[in-house]
């Protein structure tokens, strides 16, 4: 849903997604997403196989963030990762990385429904933060050695702290959520431990490509466990404001039908 301006050197590089004059549509001037038909340019559009059905296909979108960060990650088989949050985007990094065959993976949320559904789609361990320290919990785990790469997937007051804590020497970190304000990590335990912190925006046409495959391969079968409800496009605007005022706290992805 986003296009970058096509002439800077972002998206020459075909790095559209960090252009700074990038487009998104139903955002800003370009109005109308929540319609049974949008305009959309050649190069937002990915052919799907004909056998996928068309609410896996919506899937895709917030799936390819979560592929994006686990490829910006560089995250090896055998590996160990966190996932700091396990709302719609931390639940599609974890199918992500489970197709890297990590070797072990741990994932925090508040939600009990969203940690349940995180350990059947293939997490190890899943704690909640609002009755146990996450950061004793995972470090017991790894033997106090931490994990190989942590992904910040919500963002939560102290998250950034659990997270250069559970991560280990010469480690990543990956920040996917958004912090509009906030933040900040203990830079010396940082610069002491070598750790790597990088961002993650969005994604491009190359995860869409990649994402599609790992569909048609099986690897995704879980995507039908994700959608937490149908609603009409009559529906939306209630289900959104909900969602914004956090009504709906054990939601991964609503779909919306046109019938």
């Amino acid at each position: 849903p986003h296009v970058g301006c096509g002439r800077c050197d972002y998206c020459r590089q075909d790095n559209y997604h960090a252009s700074p004059e990038k487009r998104y549509v139903g955002v800003g001037d370009w109005i109308g997403a929540f319609a049974e038909c949008v305009v959309a340019t050649d190069r937002m559009c990915h052919p799907i196989p004909a056998r996928m059905p068309f609410d896996e296909a919506a899937m895709l979108e917030p799936f390819c963030v979560g592929l994006h960060a686990v490829r910006r990650a560089d995250l090896r088989m055998g590996e160990t990762a966190a996932i700091l949050g396990v709302g719609t985007i931390g639940m599609m990094t974890l199918l992500a990385a489970r197709c890297g065959g990590p070797g072990w993976i741990a994932v925090t949320d508040p939600s009990e429904a969203k940690r349940d559904l995180a350990v059947r789609c293939g997490a190890d361990i899943a704690l909640d933060p609002a009755r146990e320290d996450p950061t004793e919990a995972i470090l017991k785990a790894t033997g106090g050695r931490g994990v190989d790469v942590v992904f910040v997937a919500a963002a939560a007051p102290g998250v950034l702290d659990q997270a250069v804590t559970v991560c280990r020497r010469m480690g990543r970190m990956v920040i996917i959520a958004s912090f509009f304000s906030g933040g900040g990590v203990e830079a010396k335990l940082v610069q002491q431990r070598e750790q790597t912190i990088l961002g993650t925006s969005m994604y491009t046409g190359v995860d869409y490509r990649l994402a599609i495959r790992l569909w048609e391969q099986g690897r995704l079968a879980q995507f039908p466990a994700l959608v937490s409800e149908r609603i009409r496009l009559d529906q939306a605007p209630e289900a959104v404001a909900a969602l914004a005022a956090g009504r709906r706290p054990d939601n991964i992805k609503t779909i919306i039908r046109f019938e």
